[in-house]
């Protein structure tokens, strides 16, 4: 009757140590918004989406972090307007919203499309060994809206 004990008490341990760890999945979810809003000077872009990582502990070690970034590029006649953006993320596990104005860096924007490539990685580590990774991208094309389309 012993073995038994200790081998049901053994099977409820390891089934509510992984349940608890299920919890806590390391999650990374990215949307960018279809519509992105022009400055009237033409110079900014500004972007919006949701997103949802982590969860990454409070005590942050250098192998423990996120990171929201990506690229816009617009064809202009023969060029093409490009520049590259991010942002750190708040990565609790619970939805979040974000705005970012992404200038431009050669050429000015203009109306019309564009389009966004945007990556979300995330990584939490237990030692410098073990590390889980979770990432999510979007590449889409955008409409502009506003300035003086």
């Amino acid at each position: 009757m012993g073995k038994i004990t200790v081998i049901l008490i053994a099977l409820a341990t390891g089934l509510f140590l992984h349940g608890a760890a299920a919890a806590e999945t390391l999650t990374a979810v990215l949307s960018v918004d279809p519509v992105a809003k022009i400055s009237n000077d033409r110079l900014v872009i500004t972007i919006t989406g949701t997103y949802r990582c982590g969860p990454i502990p409070a005590s942050q070690s250098p192998s423990n972090w996120g990171m929201l970034s990506g690229t816009l590029a617009q064809v202009a006649g023969r060029e093409i307007a490009k520049a590259d953006w991010g942002l750190q993320p708040v990565c609790d596990n619970q939805p979040q919203t974000f705005e970012y104005g992404v200038h431009a860096t050669t050429i000015p924007w203009h109306g019309g499309k564009i389009r966004v490539t945007a990556r979300l990685n995330v990584q939490v580590c237990q030692d410098y060994s073990t590390c889980d990774t979770a990432s999510s991208s979007v590449d889409q094309q955008l409409s502009i809206r506003g300035g003086n389309n």
